[in-house]
């Protein structure tokens, strides 16, 4: 049967922003993975552990700042685009910049309160308290930076929203970081936050020229419509919710770990999660582009075209990460020992363990972005709420007890539980599944060799 033009309006817009997107989570993870090596062979152990210990931190700062604003901006201006109306455009976007302004302060106040409590009576915190200077400033120019960059994606975009998410600024960081590791100069701690710092900047002024130029910021004034603000409270809290269990679950195992552990293996489990980010990387690709295709189908009522749709993403997603699963359990420790040194070749297990628990996230596919995009947020949210606390709760009781295996172990669990709990809740709502297909790459094969046979 030939593709409809819907079908075939869908397949050029996957295809289009697809490959932008995937570059672009390509570019940032093998960037994060080259940052990580050469600072595990630039500073002592010690200082490794306590910059994962900062820099997750700052990612977490960063989901609670944002207020849920990234992907609330996209919708809204998606929307908003598609009646034309720049003056319009240019009044919610001001009103959600005003937001995320507000964010920013209230949590950089609720930051060095924390911090000012926690210094002293948490190891990891002390190392904070030395630099909670910068990392207020990193994590606002994060905030502001990364929602300018979701804006570029509500126009459709992708180019822009991929190189100022988080490419730029990674590359930078790593330039700066190659430039002092050729030139043999001698770093500390505090001199790699200021180049990160120096680099997330540098974005940021990019970004900021770029939305200027794109969506007319300085024209009409600075005041924004009580509309579009009204708009944007409206739909952004439950998105908020979403973001912070989610980037709570991705990066407090870290924190948690600094709290209770020494640097040196602070500094491993560190290692190994970047490592084991490779894993969920064309999934979390494959969710930048799909994301506005589930919101289409779901309100045209295309329902089988949809899991059609979902699983096959899930299926092409899923095979890089079982190689990359496979090399990781036979030749993980030879992998570590030549990326971070031989002081990193003992955290092959948590590597496995880390890397079993993404896997499973593979395979439910973009259950959790479906919840999203269909209006079930809140059920996500209820989802993430209960698996997320007892995992993290788990992990915190485990830290001080059985160090970076506990905190693995309960991590790829509550992992591997919530997925299941997000693609269960999408069969009950909507009725269809997320999870792999495992027929179709050996039906696709099939269907190319007679296709061979035919022309011959």
């Amino acid at each position: 049967m030939a593709p409809t033009v819907g079908q075939q309006s869908v397949m050029a817009r996957l295809k289009s922003g697809g490959a932008w997107a995937l570059l672009g989570k390509l570019s940032a993870t093998l960037l994060a993975f080259l940052i990580s090596a050469l600072l595990a062979r630039m500073l002592p152990a010690g200082d490794v552990g306590a910059y994962f210990f900062i820099a997750n931190l700052v990612v977490f700062l960063v989901a609670v700042a944002q207020f849920g604003l990234p992907l609330t901006t996209v919708r809204l201006i998606a929307g908003t685009a598609r009646g034309h109306e720049p003056q319009a455009l240019a009044s919610l976007l001001r009103s959600i910049l005003g937001m995320a302004l507000l964010a920013c302060a209230l949590t950089v106040v609720l930051f060095f309160v924390a911090t000012h409590f926690l210094a002293g009576r948490v190891a990891g915190f002390d190392a904070v308290l030395a630099h909670r200077g910068t990392i207020a400033v990193w994590m606002t120019a994060m905030a502001i930076g990364g929602l300018l960059a979701e804006s570029f994606r509500g126009l459709h975009d992708i180019r822009l929203a991929t190189i100022f998410g988080a490419v730029l600024s990674a590359l930078l960081f790593y330039l700066f970081l190659l430039a002092a590791w050729f030139g043999a100069w001698s770093l500390d701690l505090d001199d790699v936050l200021n180049l990160g710092l120096v680099a997330v900047l540098a974005s940021l002024s990019g970004v900021v020229i770029a939305a200027v130029l794109r969506f007319g910021l300085l024209q009409g004034g600075c005041a924004a419509g009580r509309e579009p603000l009204a708009r944007v409270a409206a739909v952004t809290l439950p998105v908020w919710g979403v973001n912070v269990l989610s980037f709570a679950l991705s990066q407090l195992d870290v924190i948690f770990l600094g709290m209770f552990r020494q640097g040196e293996e602070v500094a491993v489990y560190g290692a190994v999660t970047r490592l084991v980010a490779l894993v969920t990387m064309t999934l979390v690709a494959v969710n930048q582009v799909i994301a506005p295709v589930i919101a289409e189908l779901h309100a045209q009522g295309r329902r089988l075209e949809l899991e059609s749709l979902l699983r096959r993403s899930a299926t092409l997603a899923g095979v890089p990460s079982i190689i990359l699963l496979a090399v990781f359990a036979l030749g993980g420790d030879r992998l570590l020992g030549l990326v971070y040194g031989d002081a990193y070749a003992g955290g092959v297990l948590l590597l496995v363990v880390l890397s079993l628990g993404q896997m499973v996230n593979v395979w439910t596919g973009s259950c959790g972005m479906t919840l999203l995009m269909t209006g079930h947020q809140k059920m996500m949210l209820s989802i993430m709420f209960v698996c997320g606390c007892s995992t993290l709760l788990a992990a915190a009781m485990l830290a001080p007890v059985s160090g970076a295996a506990g905190v693995a172990v309960a991590i790829a669990i509550g992992t591997a539980l919530q997925n299941i709990a997000m693609m269960l809740a999408v069969k009950s709502r909507i009725g269809i599944w997320t999870c792999m297909d495992t027929a179709f790459l050996p039906r696709r094969l099939v269907a190319r060799l007679r296709a061979g046979r035919g022309r011959h």
